[in-house]
């Protein structure tokens, strides 16, 4: 008995130590792809406002499941997984924008289950608005903004399901978000719907593309410049780039 009982504690010893070298192992990784400072800063921003938002009873979960068939179900077949974005590096994006937070109408293209929503509600924005193909997700993003407006927020705010390809921008939008949601073909004709909306409404307008795998698409375009890039530790990949475009484009 006392046998099973000293196997049994020492199986949990080695558990958690096989964890912790596993989340050191990950640390590492982390510096080396972000680097200390963003490392360390990353990681404060994000559990003080994990904190924040599980006060308000905000649950993000998973809709990743399914993914396949939601691929399959898009006009290029190439969507991709949800990413959550950091929360530093969210509101430093917001920030090189210079825009007042209560000016801003933003778009999250590829919302997921509306993390950058919410934070835009958090920080009181104008209005946010979702889009994503995912039903479950937006099903979920709509419950979460809900409850951001139960606990106060004033922000206005909808989700819609559906696919980029063929989404129409609301009128007013000065920021658009997106976190690498879904291939070249699709990014191509989003980067057209945009330039198109801007010839209609002539207004500023500000692009927030975390993980931009396809920003050559945007710098194609004489129309976007781009105003701010971070790249990573080790890899020297484009992590988040910012382009601005003005309001008055040329015909």
């Amino acid at each position: 008995m006392r046998l099973e009982l000293h196997d049994s504690n020492f199986q949990l010893l080695y558990n958690c130590f096989c964890m912790l070298k596993n989340k050191l192992f990950q640390f590492r990784k982390e510096i080396q792809h972000q680097g200390a400072i963003h490392f360390i800063k990353t990681k404060i921003t994000e559990q003080f406002y994990k904190q924040k938002f599980k006060k308000l009873a905000v649950d993000y979960g998973n809709n990743n499941s399914a993914f396949e068939k939601i691929k399959e179900s898009s006009v290029n077949k190439d969507s991709k997984v949800n990413q959550a974005s950091s929360y530093y590096d969210i509101k430093k994006a917001f920030a090189v924008t210079g825009m007042d937070y209560a000016d801003i109408r933003m778009v999250d293209i590829g919302c997921g289950n509306g993390k950058v929503l919410n934070f835009g509600m958090y920080l009181n924005f104008k209005e946010v608005v979702g889009f994503d193909l995912d039903l479950s997700a937006t099903q979920k993003a709509l419950a979460n903004c809900n409850k951001m407006k139960q606990n106060g927020s004033s922000t206005l705010f909808s989700v819609f399901q559906g696919d980029a390809a063929s989404m129409q921008i609301p009128p007013n939008t000065n920021l658009i978000y997106l976190f690498n949601p879904f291939g070249n073909v699709t990014m191509a004709g989003v980067v057209e719907n945009i330039i198109h909306y801007l010839r209609s409404n002539k207004k500023e307008l500000f692009i927030v593309y975390a993980v931009p795998v396809h920003q050559a698409l945007f710098l194609a375009h004489k129309e976007f410049i781009k105003i701010y890039e971070r790249m990573d530790g080790a890899d020297k990949k484009a992590e988040m780039a910012i382009f601005k475009v003005a309001a008055q484009l040329p015909t």
